[in-house]
This record gives C-alpha cells, sequence and structure tokens, in this order.
C-alpha cells in the first residue's frame, strides 16, 4: 500500500507530487466536512431555540458560503493547498462557532455554549495544521522550483 510518506519521498516528480496533494486534500476534505456539518448543525440548534436578527442570518450565510466554496477548493488537486488563502473557509467555521456560542452565553444556555466552544477549538485546531501544510507545501514548491 502506497502511503502519503512515500509519495512525500518521491516529491521531485511532479506527478508525485500531484498524487500526495489529491490525497492530502482528501483527508483535509473529509475532516473539513465534518468540522462544517457540525457547524451546521449547531447553527440550525441555535436559529430553533433562539431569535436571531436579519443581519446575523445574513452574515452566517455568507460565510457558510465561503465554507463551502472552500471544500471544493480543498478536493481539487490543482487548487488545494497551493494558496496562502485556502485556509479562508476554516476561518468562516471559526467566526460561525464564535458567534454561535456567544449568542448561546448570553441566553442561558451554557451547556451548549459549551458544545460549541469545544467546536470553535477544534475548528482552530485545524485552521492552525492546515496553515503548516500550506506554509510546507509553498516551502516544498520552491525547493522543486530551485533544484530544476
Amino acid at each position: 500500500m502506497i502511503t502519503h510518506i512515500d509519495i512525500a519521498r518521491e516529491h521531485r516528480s511532479f506527478w508525485g507530487m500531484r498524487i500526495f496533494q489529491f490525497l492530502l486534500g482528501r483527508t483535509l476534505y473529509e475532516e473539513y466536512v465534518g468540522l462544517y456539518n457540525a457547524t451546521v448543525d449547531e447553527w440550525r440548534t441555535l436559529t430553533r431555540f433562539i431569535a436571531v436578527s436579519r443581519e446575523e442570518i445574513q452574515d452566517a450565510e455568507a460565510l457558510f458560503r465561503v465554507a463551502r466554496e472552500q471544500a471544493a477548493a480543498l478536493l481539487d488537486p490543482r487548487r488545494a493547498l497551493l494558496t496562502p488563502n485556502a485556509t479562508v473557509g476554516a476561518d468562516a467555521l471559526v467566526n460561525i462557532a464564535h458567534m454561535v456560542t456567544t449568542t448561546f452565553e448570553k441566553t442561558g444556555y451554557h451547556e451548549a455554549a459549551r458544545r460549541t466552544s469545544r467546536l470553535a477549538s477544534r475548528t482552530v485546531r485545524f485552521r492552525m495544521r492546515l496553515r503548516d501544510l500550506v506554509r510546507d507545501h509553498a516551502r516544498a514548491n520552491a525547493a522543486m522550483r530551485t533544484s530544476r
């Protein structure tokens, strides 16, 4: 069985790089979709129990749109991890989770606030890992270019 590490060793080859990117993107995509779905569930729970303003709804819809676009980018091997703005979708999910947590706290739903706070923490950790991967990917690309 071929692993990410085996392909990473072949980083110098163009196709090795592309395959590595795709597998890594797929893994990130699955984790990202899990965080996205959990955030959607928390948003639905919030709006079921608490009235939120039209502005908050519009803000959340815009953030979810950004997050969905980012999910598509993570699956595209030509775009995945190539740009520094690869974390924009995770940033959007963090913002939604913080907004939901704050609203739950203000209205006295403390258990729900703790749950969404944990979700926000998981998303922040994911975003940090993604940033590290973007940085490492940029370094690998630079090294490939200089070795030619």
